[in-house]
Protein backbone atom coordinates (compact mmCIF):
# COMPACT_ATOMS: atom_id res chain seq x y z
CA UNK A 1 0.00 0.00 0.00
CA UNK A 2 1.09 3.52 -0.59
CA UNK A 3 -0.52 6.55 -0.05
CA UNK A 4 -0.42 9.51 -2.66
CA UNK A 5 -1.41 13.06 -3.36
CA UNK A 6 -4.79 12.32 -5.53
CA UNK A 7 -4.94 13.52 -9.43
CA UNK A 8 -7.92 14.24 -11.73
CA UNK A 9 -7.16 10.56 -12.96
CA UNK A 10 -8.33 9.78 -9.58
CA UNK A 11 -11.53 10.84 -9.24
CA UNK A 12 -13.69 8.53 -10.79
CA UNK A 13 -12.52 5.92 -8.58
CA UNK A 14 -12.84 8.29 -5.35
CA UNK A 15 -16.57 8.90 -6.08
CA UNK A 16 -16.76 5.33 -6.37
CA UNK A 17 -15.61 4.97 -2.86
CA UNK A 18 -17.70 7.81 -1.44
CA UNK A 19 -21.13 6.03 -2.91
CA UNK A 20 -20.29 3.09 -1.23
CA UNK A 21 -19.29 4.85 2.06
CA UNK A 22 -22.57 6.66 2.04
CA UNK A 23 -24.50 3.34 1.23
CA UNK A 24 -22.59 1.74 3.94
CA UNK A 25 -22.99 3.89 6.81
CA UNK A 26 -26.87 4.64 5.64
CA UNK A 27 -27.94 0.97 5.79
CA UNK A 28 -25.71 0.69 9.36
CA UNK A 29 -27.65 3.28 11.08
CA UNK A 30 -25.53 6.41 9.93
CA UNK A 31 -27.15 8.40 7.24
CA UNK A 32 -25.84 11.58 7.70
CA UNK A 33 -22.67 11.50 8.39
CA UNK A 34 -22.01 11.60 4.28
CA UNK A 35 -25.24 13.25 4.26
CA UNK A 36 -27.69 12.04 1.43
CA UNK A 37 -26.99 15.10 -0.83
CA UNK A 38 -23.44 13.25 -2.05
CA UNK A 39 -21.37 14.91 0.08
CA UNK A 40 -18.37 16.23 -0.61
CA UNK A 41 -19.66 17.17 -3.67
CA UNK A 42 -17.40 16.60 -7.44
CA UNK A 43 -16.81 20.18 -7.50
CA UNK A 44 -15.18 20.37 -3.66
CA UNK A 45 -12.80 17.16 -4.53
CA UNK A 46 -12.10 18.75 -7.66
CA UNK A 47 -11.06 21.86 -5.74
CA UNK A 48 -8.98 19.68 -3.41
CA UNK A 49 -7.03 18.06 -5.50
CA UNK A 50 -6.41 21.34 -7.92
CA UNK A 51 -4.91 22.65 -4.34
CA UNK A 52 -3.02 19.60 -3.48
CA UNK A 53 -5.52 18.76 -0.45
CA UNK A 54 -6.14 15.15 -1.19
CA UNK A 55 -4.72 12.41 -0.92
CA UNK A 56 -5.60 8.68 -2.10
CA UNK A 57 -4.25 5.03 -0.67
CA UNK A 58 -3.03 2.32 -3.29
CA UNK A 59 -3.02 -1.43 -3.08
CA UNK A 60 -0.06 -2.86 -4.42
CA UNK A 61 -1.53 -3.33 -7.71
CA UNK A 62 -2.08 0.08 -8.34
CA UNK A 63 -6.01 0.62 -7.69
CA UNK A 64 -6.46 3.03 -5.48
CA UNK A 65 -8.68 1.44 -2.28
Amino acid sequence: MNIRKSTLQDLDRMMEIYACARSFMAQHGNPNQLGRTNWPPEALIRQDIADGDSYVCVNDQGKVV
